[in-house]
């Protein structure tokens, strides 16, 4: 199981993300252990024995503020891994998506969209609850 900060050395805003998709572990099942989120789990994912590592924290390509939410693209160079980052400050609702380097833009100014068009063609993992309630 990965654990990922919302913002480098911060406690408070810790989520877990599935060792197979990268999509964040309900509260439930990162509670209990589990490496794997509700349809990974469902369908039996294998686990990546070796799954990358980010040793150094990742670097912040671009970032944007709006109306207490944050948003972050960020690029881990020890794995060429691009994400976004996502933190509602006004609730402390957070949540992040691994995302394909050709489409980190959109990705970065239509994150909601993104997740939700993500979940529609089958590519992400789709929870009970939305990433942003899981997290």
């Amino acid at each position: 199981m990965r654990l990922r900060t919302t913002s480098p050395g911060s406690e408070a805003h810790r989520a877990f993300v599935c060792a197979v998709c990268g999509l964040p572990i309900a509260d439930s099942l990162s509670r209990l252990g589990s490496v794997r989120c509700h349809d990974c789990r469902d369908v039996d994912a294998p686990i990546p024995s070796e799954v990358p590592t980010e040793t150094t924290g990742p670097r912040e390509l671009a970032h944007r503020s709006a109306a207490g939410l944050d948003v972050s693209l960020l690029w881990f160079e020890a794995t060429g891994r691009v994400a976004v980052r996502v933190l509602d400050s006004t609730t402390g609702d957070r949540f992040e998506l691994s995302v394909e380097r050709a489409d980190a833009l959109n990705a970065f100014h239509h994150p909601f969209a993104y997740m939700a068009s993500r979940r529609r063609k089958g590519t992400g993992a789709q929870h009970g609850r939305t990433a942003v309630e899981a997290a």
